[in-house]
């Protein structure tokens, strides 16, 4: 068990793009850090995107954040989430949920905001 309560997430679809679909930061940080403790943590990290490198995040943190950051994106009209892992200058990885949800704002200021965040974290 991941100690998920019921009221940290709701399944409405398998795809993710329900409305009603709906998952909290913390549960996300969860499932992350039982991820990152497995003995598959290798096959895993392999999956997500990096940081100015590759996927969704090839044209993010080119600079600063570069192969430091390894997360997943996820975007809705009005919505924008980054979850992963980010290398910390004291060594290891520390896990983190953003999410944004219901914002005026167009795609590109959410992300830019949502990656300023992550970039504290580097900070740390």
């Amino acid at each position: 068990s991941l100690g998920a309560g019921r009221d940290e997430y709701r399944f409405e679809d398998g795809s993710g793009l329900s409305r009603l679909t709906l998952a909290s930061p913390s549960m996300t940080v969860g499932l992350l850090r039982a991820l990152y403790a497995s003995p598959h943590r290798d096959v895993w990290l392999g999956l997500m995107p990096v940081g100015g490198e590759d996927g969704t995040l090839s044209f993010r943190f080119k600079t600063k954040g570069k192969g430091e950051i390894f997360a997943k994106t996820g975007t809705l009209s009005n919505t924008g989430s980054l979850s992963g892992y980010a290398r910390v200058p004291q060594g290891g990885m520390v896990a983190f949920s953003v999410m944004v949800n219901n914002v005026n704002a167009p795609a590109g200021a959410i992300r830019e905001f949502i990656d300023k965040l992550v970039l504290l974290i580097l900070e740390m």
